[in-house]
């Protein structure tokens, strides 16, 4: 074999791992941007409920002692 052909084959190699570097990062950084946004919507969410747990709270609280 070749020296030729096996340094074709490293920079093919090379070229093909940069080119692969340089799209993935976007790639990945859409799906943490992604991830994030989920996790916001969800966090929204979790603080809706402990909002209506705390007011429900408050009510049934309200409700006992007015009962006495």
């Amino acid at each position: 074999m070749k020296q030729s052909t096996i340094e074709g084959w490293i920079d093919t190699f090379l070229e093909y791992g940069r080119q692969g570097l340089k799209s993935h990062p976007k790639r990945a950084e859409a799906e943490h941007e992604q991830q994030i946004k989920a996790h916001r919507e969800k966090i929204g969410e979790l603080v809706l409920q402990i909002d209506v747990l705390k007011k429900a709270k408050e009510l049934l609280s309200e409700d006992e002692s007015s009962s006495f």
